[in-house]
């Protein structure tokens, strides 16, 4: 017996209504398998008009293919209704569904017909396409959103575009955009987001949402991104105050045996990532004690720290010291709320003398090391006072006591109270003026009593000190080349002053304005204007003299670089162009009539590697001496790359064992270019007489050693007199110390440069 219709479909209704607003729409279809074979059921959903090849999942089926079933048996699928049946334009209204049963074992089918109701306006909601789903930004920058939106619909519509997720305030023309689409038309429009300043914008992932919606369809389309705030801002190191005196509040008759001084160590975040800050503070060196010498000294005889005799200490070591304290070695640092920890320091305070001076560096290091970290090393100086105070101890000395205290106090007047950082001849070679990390100013008289000597530190006495009365440090100092009764120093803070060494009171005073520390000062031979060298990669050039266009004391150019300036050199016959090294041992020439700048090809370097020290010798401005801290020293030939762009700059000779591979801490030139002086942490001091080339003499390829000491010799200057080669050099420990050698004394191939020079100039 044949059966007719192996198939047989029920529908549980022939009417359903489907709300895309309010919740899918869901019916049961039942088959029953009429024939005698085991068999497995699909079912499909046709609409009417529908495109059949779509890929819209409009419906959901459950199960996706019913198990095999014998004859007579029958099997159940729940179906749902969870989308719009995809009719080209859009559909509301009834709708025919075709609900098709087909069995691949049975190779039959059976068709029944669903009504199904849509109501509605009939119009599709708009397609909204975010371009860039993730973007990022950085504060106080703007970003532009970009986004598509596609008019599906045969009728023109109007389309409000809302964002949502993002801060208002970063949206200066609103969160919301209406546009009017034309049928079947793209539309492409962007949102603006001004991002504020790094600590009102953290650095993280902002989640947000558009959603393009019309009146006519009630369903809105939306679109997801992610914006990302980029790491920004800087963190800042400050200490207050930057000098104390131990005890703090000094009593009028008798100080405590021991006493203790509290300095506050501020970390500002003004960035827009919270940080691990680390704090460190040590004394930058202590000096071990020297063994015991085997030749017997008068017991009131003390050794210098400089000494360069044989039973020398030993070379300083970095060390941690228990009088130092920190609140707190690590801390969190949140968004734009300074967060205070504070040093202590305890000492046992002197019985008798003056006060001692000492310096703390105070370190911070950020976990992680993601943006920028200002004044990452700050110097504390510590005034310590004795527990009988000064005054007590002259009353009730004895007259031969106070004598010998007066003669104490002249031998430590020559010599500053904290590091050297600068010192300079000047233009008659009868004077050296120092600064130092104490803040003073000080002028030495050379006096010729004793020419032949090459340590005359007790014949610099002390013409005069002029002192700043602030809390920051002097880096460099520099004599007008026209009127040497004035010098220009740099100071730690960024300002930059004139100072008239016969009245002993500054003449102008300029600032960027920023604490910009000012690493190197250079004048023009005309002493019209001067050039600084900043921390922040800053050159300015400031005007010294009435011009009739800019008063004294206002910056006339400016040129920006992107690493810390560390050292200027004018160069070139009309010194027009400006040689500037600093950190990652990068090199410019910089032409300050043009402001074309060229890149030297110097060695390569990290963010720990600098160009410490530069100098052109004024009678051969084309020569060039760099020194780095790798300790390196180069000279270069600069006539034919001054001249043109385009030409190389050629590098006439580069060595490093000079200073045993040490910090090369400062060079100077004579005059002439014949010579020049290098000092370094190796506390060397040494000459290197060089060719008319520039190069370095051949017999004397290792330099000739002037001096030795244990401490750091920080700067050094050189002048030729008539007979004499005179050094004048400073060190960590604050000594100024003049050094001389007599011409006739050097070998005879030393003084063929010198006779060339002479016979140029003529």
């Amino acid at each position: 017996m044949t059966i007719a219709t192996p198939i047989t479909t029920e529908i549980s209704t022939a009417v359903l209504t489907y709300n895309p607003e309010i919740a899918p729409a869901q019916f049961e279809v039942t088959v029953r398998n009429q024939s005698s074979d085991f068999a497995a059921f699909r079912v499909e959903l046709l609409a009417a008009g529908g495109e059949q090849n779509s890929s819209s999942h409009w419906y959901r089926l459950a199960p996706d293919v019913s198990s095999k079933i014998p004859g007579g048996d029958r099997t159940q699928f729940q179906i749902e209704i969870v989308d719009i049946p995809p009719v080209s334009g859009g559909f509301t209204g009834t709708m025919n569904i075709t609900v098709r049963v087909f069995s691949i074992e049975l190779g039959a089918e059976d068709r029944q017909v669903l009504r199904l109701v849509i109501p509605g306006t009939g119009y599709l909601p708009p397609q909204l396409t975010l371009v860039v789903p993730k973007l990022q930004g950085y504060p106080n920058a703007t970003t532009n959103i970009p986004i598509t939106v596609t008019n599906p619909n045969r009728q023109a519509i109007d389309v409000v575009v809302r964002l949502s997720g993002l801060p208002t305030a970063w949206l200066p023309n609103g969160a919301e955009q209406h546009i009017h689409l034309l049928e079947k038309s793209t539309a492409e429009l962007f949102f603006i987001c001004q991002l504020p300043s790094p600590p009102v914008a953290p650095s993280q992932e902002y989640p947000f949402t558009l959603a393009a919606s019309q009146t006519q369809a009630s369903i809105p389309a939306y679109a997801h991104g992610v914006f990302t705030v980029m790491p920004a801002g800087y963190v800042a190191l400050r200490c207050d105050p930057m000098r104390q005196t131990i005890p703090e509040n000094p009593r009028r008759w008798l100080n405590p045996r021991k006493g203790k001084a509290v300095i506050d160590l501020i970390l500002d975040n003004q960035s827009n990532l919270p940080h691990q800050a680390q704090l460190h503070a040590a004394y930058p060196q202590v000096v071990q004690a020297a063994p015991p010498s085997r030749r017997w000294r008068w017991p009131w005889r003390r050794r210098s720290p400089d000494s360069d005799e044989k039973d020398a200490p030993t070379p300083k070591t970095v060390t941690l010291d228990p009088s130092l304290t920190l609140s707190a070695q690590e801390t969190a640092l949140p968004l734009d709320n300074p967060v205070l920890q504070t040093l202590t320091i305890e000492r046992r305070l002197p019985w008798l003398g003056r006060s001692r001076f000492k310096s703390i560096e105070v370190q911070a290091k950020l976990t992680p090391p993601r943006i920028d970290l200002r004044n990452d090393t700050e110097t504390i100086y510590v005034e310590i006072l004795p527990v009988v105070p000064v005054w007590l101890q002259t009353v009730v000395g004895l007259l031969l006591l106070a004598i010998a205290g007066f003669v104490w106090w002249q031998m430590n007047q020559s010599r500053h109270f904290g590091p050297v950082t600068s010192v300079q001849f000047n233009g008659q070679a009868d004077e050296v003026v120092s600064v130092a990390k104490d803040g003073r100013i000080r002028r030495w008289q050379i006096e010729d009593d004793t020419p032949f000597d090459l340590i005359l530190r007790r014949r610099l006495r002390v013409h005069g000190i002029l002192n700043r009365g602030d809390d920051r440090s002097i880096r460099v100092v520099r004599y007008r080349p026209v009127d040497n009764d004035q010098v220009a120093v740099g100071f730690e803070n960024g300002e930059i002053a004139t100072w008239n060494l016969l009245l002993r009171h500054p003449l102008l005073t300029m600032s960027l304005g920023n604490d910009d520390r000012v690493f190197d000062l250079a004048i023009a031979p005309d002493a019209q204007s001067i050039y600084s060298g900043h921390g922040s990669g800053a050159v300015v050039q400031w005007n010294l003299q009435p011009n009739g266009l800019l008063p004294p004391g206002e910056p006339i150019q400016g040129f920006v670089f992107d690493f810390a300036v560390q050292a200027l050199s004018l160069l070139g016959d009309r010194r027009q162009s400006l040689a500037i090294g600093g950190r990652f041992n990068r090199l410019f020439l910089l032409n300050v009539t043009t402001g074309a700048s060229q890149e030297l090809n110097y060695r390569n370097g990290g963010a720990d590697d600098y160009i410490l020290s530069m100098d052109s010798p004024s009678d051969r401005p084309n020569l060039l001496a760099v020194a780095d801290n790798q300790g390196y020293i180069s000279l270069w030939d600069l006539q034919s790359c001054l001249a043109d762009n385009l030409t190389a700059c050629e590098l006439i000779d580069e060595w490093s064992s000079g200073h045993n591979g040490a910090v090369v801490r400062a060079i100077a030139f004579s005059v002439d270019g014949c010579f020049l002086a290098s000092s370094g942490d190796d506390g060397q001091i040494k000459l290197w007489p060089l060719t008319s080339r520039g190069q370095r003499l051949p017999s004397l390829a290792e330099g000739q050693q002037i001096q030795q000491f244990t401490t750091s010799i920080n700067a050094v200057d050189l002048v030729r007199t008539r007979r004499h080669l005179m050094i004048a050099s400073g060190a960590e420990s604050g000594y100024v110390r003049l050094h001389r050698i007599r011409l006739n004394a050097l070998p005879e191939d030393n003084l063929t440069c010198s006779r060339i020079q002479a016979n140029a100039n003529r």
